[in-house]
């Protein structure tokens, strides 16, 4: 399965410009020397890469995502294994490695306690707004691309 991963790094750049009071140009060579200030990291689940290629004319040239796909940084990967559940390659974009190494192996788990119920759900995170939702991220077993950049 092919996945398209959009790092919205012209985002910030575009809006540090714009709040220099400059017109909001890219200085490359600026940012290849300067860590970034903010990293966006957009997956559209189920969009294939061919999908938006081919209909990319059909968003407006200011539009977010276009803007995106034009002028910020995208990766084009292959998953290096069988299983593209949700939760497994979420936390292989996250982490930048496989589910037997970070741990996310599938969407869904048994747990006796409560039977069947997201890998996600630590059953100690509450859901703000949801009581009887939990997710974090402790299935985790690596850091993540944020937490390096922390």
């Amino acid at each position: 399965m092919r996945l398209t991963v959009l790092l919205l790094t012209v985002l910030s750049s575009y809006l540090a410009g714009c709040a220099g009071g400059g017109a909001g140009t890219i200085d490359r060579a600026a940012d290849d020397e300067a860590p970034p200030r903010l990293v966006v990291l957009v997956v559209i689940d189920q969009l294939g890469q061919w999908v938006l290629e081919e209909h990319l004319g059909l968003l407006p040239p200011d539009s977010l995502l276009r803007r995106a796909w034009e002028e910020g940084s995208r990766h084009i990967v292959a998953f290096p294994y069988a299983t593209t559940a949700t939760a497994a390659g979420h936390a292989t974009i996250a982490t930048g490695v496989v589910p037997a190494v970070h741990g996310a192996h599938a969407n869904a788990i048994h747990d006796p306690a409560v039977g069947r119920r997201p890998v996600v759900d630590d059953r100690r995170h509450g859901v703000i707004g949801n009581a009887e939702s939990y997710v974090s991220p402790a299935v985790l077993r690596v850091d993540t691309v944020g937490d390096r950049l922390h």
